[in-house]
């Protein structure tokens, strides 16, 4: 029991330090959308700590293997656009709205 606190405890300092790193780093006026990617289920903590304006920019998680090459990363995460992504969402809020009878 320890050992999985001092784990999580670690995890949670390290997915923290990324997000201030990148919140130094990104000018989020110039990017499109984000993609997360990764093994495991480190990338639903990461996405939970992310500012709302970045997650506003979210188009997917990607579950990944580390030792995937860099340039099948754009290729795995199949990125859409955000006009694309706006009209999934809606059309995914309309299937969950009340029951309707189809005909």
């Amino acid at each position: 029991m320890r050992y999985n606190r001092l784990r999580s405890g670690a995890i949670k300092s390290f997915l923290t330090a990324v997000v201030e790193d990148l919140q130094g780093r990104l000018d989020l006026g110039e990017i499109k959308g984000l993609v997360v990617a990764g093994p495991g289920e480190a990338k639903g903590q990461l996405v939970e700590m992310l500012p709302i304006i970045w997650k506003e920019k979210l188009l997917g998680v990607v579950d990944i293997s580390m030792q995937t090459p860099g340039g099948d990363l754009v290729k795995l995460g199949s990125v859409v656009t955000r006009e694309e992504r706006s009209a999934e969402l809606h059309l995914t809020e309309r299937l969950k709205g009340p029951e309707r009878k189809w005909q």
